[in-house]
């Protein structure tokens, strides 16, 4: 009996371990800052907040986890992982007898918040007829075929750059990314403020950025 308790407790411990080894979509702050440590620098604004990890990012909404950008040092388990991935690429490279060309086929869904760098106000018509501050706005969805971090990098450039054009304002751009259509697709509906009015970046469509 005392040789059974021991076995449960050695598969629950080790399960628990595990399981407190990485964080999701949908952990809070506390949970990642558990599992990931301090971050190198905070930025929040409202009900946003973003931790940087070196060149990694995990962006938060009311304190919980709603997009992230890995550059490899993330502990992070959302859909398909890195190390998933690794053994499918050693299966395939020893049935192969010339080295094949690497070829990044990763889709990432990807929407921004905008951070405007000064108040702005609504003057439609309300019942007081005073002028309102203007809530964050936020972009279109993306998704981007091969991700990488430097096609996101040209897609916040390029809607960086619109956004100045148009409004005559810097502004901060907050990713929100998601491995999952459905998932990326559910946040995006539920933003609140409004659809920033930027020009499209259409010439970034012949890199694999769509806009949905």
């Amino acid at each position: 009996m005392k040789n059974l308790l021991l076995i449960f407790w050695l598969v629950f411990s080790t399960g628990l371990k595990a399981q407190n080894s990485y964080f999701t979509i949908g952990s809070s702050e506390d949970k990642v800052l558990q599992v990931q440590g301090q971050p190198s620098s905070i930025m929040r604004t409202g009900n946003y907040s973003t931790f940087m990890y070196g060149s990694s990012s995990v962006s938060f909404t009311n304190k919980i986890v709603d997009g992230y950008s890995n550059r490899g040092n993330l502990k992070i388990r959302v859909g398909s992982n890195a190390s998933n991935t690794s053994v499918a690429n050693k299966k395939t490279a020893k049935k192969t007898t010339k080295p094949a060309k690497k070829i990044n086929n990763e889709v990432k869904w990807i929407y921004f918040t905008f951070l405007s760098s000064s108040t702005r106000y609504d003057f439609s018509d309300n019942i007081s007829g005073m002028p309102r501050i203007k809530e964050n706005e936020y972009s279109k969805l993306y998704s981007i075929s091969s991700y990488t971090y430097e096609m996101q990098k040209n897609l916040e450039f390029c809607l960086t750059k619109n956004y100045k054009e148009f409004y005559g304002n810097s502004v901060t751009l907050i990713p929100h990314i998601y491995d999952d259509r459905d998932l990326a697709l559910m946040m995006w509906n539920n933003e609140k403020g409004g659809m920033a009015r930027v020009s499209s970046c259409y010439y970034l469509m012949q890199y694999g950025v769509t806009e949905h």
